[in-house]
């Protein structure tokens, strides 16, 4: 019986039926920001998936700081938008109106509303956007609104390692919100960045079964700042499907889901220091699934090519080089400061791992409902990781 994707197609081979199904699972759990009920409703729901498999499961909580329902809006004139608010916005401004008048940043002036003059990259990561925050500060700018080059035009938000507040607002908005902002330059506008900071927790699974030999160990992220749907979908569908496979294999299996990825990887790097998991040398291969894994249904759409990172101990290549090909995955080689969770796993000494790791349309964005997922390449790539994983 053909079953219908993310995108709208029949799916007639069980294989990729299957994948569809768990992302189908997961979308339905709703935003999976660190601390929101979709954590933890998703963080239940796969615990039970592999308990059913055999698995000995663990769920661990750990504290956190997040945001409850952040929203926003910027208003000047006829300009109404959607806002969110970068992390992390000083708990004083959230709820709290700026107004204003919108001035180019290179322009700022004491009280103004201050707008980045360029869009910025689409990164996941808060890194150099922070040199903006600081000038419009310095400025003595009341607020920062910024875009990002997204190709679906929708409101980007980045990962933020730092707990500590930013030194003013900052707004994020659509691309094509920012140009209209820069076009009421000296206009009054109004900011509202709504939220509630609150401590909550966490949590990250870590499941394993005992065996001989050398370990497997398998992880990927189960949170980001909105629905996810190909973002952490692909990874936590393969992660089901590898350790359906592995469930009979003589070698001890690790797996590890890990919340909190958004705020500084917090659930991988506890998971890393408090789980009694194998020793690096006592380690055949970590497998990591990470972010938007064969994610590249929406590129043709956009006239796009998703460009994708593969972290590959030189060694494994040739076993599994071929799933990955050059045109699309960028080779890294495993160091500390390899794309997203992989880092974390290779500065732990875990240095034969396969990480993957890409960015797409809708990347990071309230929209990400799974449609940018390639059904047919997600069901080759786990079907190739399965038997590399069955045969060592």
């Amino acid at each position: 019986m053909a079953v219908t994707g993310m995108n709208g197609s029949a799916f007639a081979q069980d294989g990729q039926a299957d994948l569809a199904a768990d992302v189908g699972a997961f979308l339905k759990f709703g935003v999976h920001r660190c601390g929101a009920p979709g954590e933890r409703a998703t963080a239940q729901w796969l615990a039970g998936r592999l308990g059913a498999l055999g698995y000995q499961v663990t769920t661990q909580a750990f504290p956190v700081r997040t945001y409850v329902d952040p929203s926003g809006s910027l208003i000047a004139g006829d300009l109404k938008t959607d806002a969110f608010p970068q992390w992390r916005a000083p708990a004083a401004a959230l709820g709290r109106p700026v107004t204003g008048p919108l001035r180019p940043l290179s322009q700022a002036t004491p009280g103004c509303i201050a707008v980045a003059e360029k869009l910025l990259p689409a990164g996941a990561y808060w890194t150099r956007q922070q040199d903006l925050a600081l000038a419009a500060h310095a400025a003595g700018a009341a607020a920062l609104v910024i875009g990002f080059d997204e190709p679906t035009d929708q409101i980007f938000t980045c990962n933020q390692e730092s707990d500590t507040e930013l030194p003013l607002p900052v707004a994020e908005v659509r691309k094509s919100a920012q140009a209209a902002a820069l076009a009421k330059v000296g206009d009054q506008a109004t900011l509202l960045l709504k939220g509630t900071l609150t401590d909550t927790h966490g949590l990250y699974i870590a499941a394993h079964k005992p065996g001989e030999g050398e370990a497997i160990v398998l992880s990927t992220p189960l949170t980001g700042w909105f629905t996810c749907g190909a973002e952490r979908g692909p990874g936590i569908a393969l992660m089901l499907k590898l350790a359906r496979d592995l469930a009979t294999t003589k070698r001890p299996v690790w797996l590890l889901a890990t919340g909190a990825h958004e705020l500084g990887h917090r659930g991988m790097r506890l998971a890393l220091k408090a789980q009694p998991l194998p020793a690096p040398e006592a380690t055949a291969v970590w497998v990591h699934l990470g972010a938007g894994i064969a994610a590249e249904a929406l590129d043709a759409p956009y006239g796009l090519h998703s460009q994708h990172a593969l972290t590959i101990a030189a060694d494994l290549e040739p076993k599994v080089g071929s799933l990955f090909p050059a045109a699309r995955w960028m080779r890294v080689p495993p160091k500390p400061d390899a794309p997203g969770e992989g880092g974390d796993v290779i500065a732990a000494g875990y240095t034969r791992i396969v990480g993957m790791a890409g960015g797409f349309p809708g990347f990071h964005t309230p929209n990400d409902d799974g449609s940018a997922i390639d059904f047919t390449k997600l069901a080759a790539i786990g079907d190739g990781l399965s038997g590399f994983l069955t045969r060592l």
